[in-house]
């Protein structure tokens, strides 16, 4: 760094420094619960690749819309509704509860949720790991309970079943504690699946260990998802690069998808109203 004419060290800033910061903003009497907790869910590791890649790669509408939907704005075009018939909900010009948790985003969701768990597969498989299943149909023969992946461990010989789910923090049942506790959303969501899983595990799969993967829609994620990406590529030789490189791909399919979530919902808005343009929300992106 040039100060002064003269060349002088660049020292980064400290871990400490950091969390100071983020513990001031946090704390700040001013901000919603909403924004408290969009700030907690979005600091979390990796949460912020997709940032980074700004203007270069990624498309102009899919970054706009991203930006608007990370700083909880209002997304011109959006159809607003004080009752929706599909969720009997509020539907508000920031397109929370449109985007995260209306039934009629179910299948742009299903997408996102896929294109995930390709991503996590296509890393198993990458490390080395054994017989990798998407959706195997046959995992439970007496249950209707089908994991997203099956594989196996190279070299503990371990197999996993992981459920991929991502969750929104600013859903109802999940806000007040998601603003006040880092990753509380996708905890409970780990938690919720593990449950769900734990009896069909004990009965039929006894000697496989079932992981649940949440993902929270500001990137975030869950503390068995992280411990088991860590243990997933220990036996690398570059394993810190790649749980590195893991981490910032699962953040760019999370914001690809949710992107897609949002750009969906304003086309089916725009087929409702053909006025309305479908990326009016461009104009309103300039400094006034």
């Amino acid at each position: 760094r040039l100060q002064h004419g003269i060349m002088v060290p660049f020292n980064k800033p400290s871990l400490e420094r950091h969390t100071r910061a983020f513990q001031s903003l946090v704390s700040n009497l001013r901000l919603s619960p909403e924004n408290r907790a969009r700030i907690r869910s979005a600091a979390g590791v990796g949460s912020g690749v997709w940032l980074r890649e700004i203007p270069t790669l990624t498309p102009k509408a899919e970054t706009q819309m991203n930006v608007r939907i990370l700083l909880g704005l209002p997304i011109p075009g959006l159809r607003t509704t004080e009752k929706c018939t599909s969720c009997r909900s509020r539907h508000g010009p920031t397109g929370v509860q449109r985007f995260h948790h209306c039934p009629t985003s179910t299948g742009l969701w299903q997408r996102r949720h896929d294109e995930i768990c390709a991503e996590v597969a296509r890393w198993l498989s990458r490390w080395n790991f054994i017989q990798v299943e998407q959706e195997p149909a046959s995992y439970f023969e007496n249950l209707g309970l089908r994991p997203d992946i099956v594989a196996t461990h190279p070299r503990t010989r371990q197999r996993y079943a992981l459920d991929i789910t991502v969750v929104s923090p600013l859903q109802g049942k999940y806000l007040r504690r998601s603003q006040e506790e880092n990753g509380y959303a996708a905890r409970i969501a780990e938690n919720w699946k593990f449950a769900h899983y734990k009896e069909a595990m004990a009965v039929e799969k006894p000697d496989d260990k079932f992981i649940p993967i949440a993902i929270e829609t500001f990137g975030r994620t869950g503390n068995m998802t992280q411990e088991f990406l860590r243990d997933s590529c220990k036996h690398l030789l570059h394993h810190s690069e790649e749980l590195s490189t893991v981490r910032a791909q699962l953040n760019r399919q999370l914001w690809q998808g949710n992107a897609a979530v949002a750009l969906g919902a304003l086309r089916v808005d725009q087929l409702d109203n053909p006025l309305v343009p479908l990326f009016s929300f461009q104009r309103s992106m300039r400094p006034r």
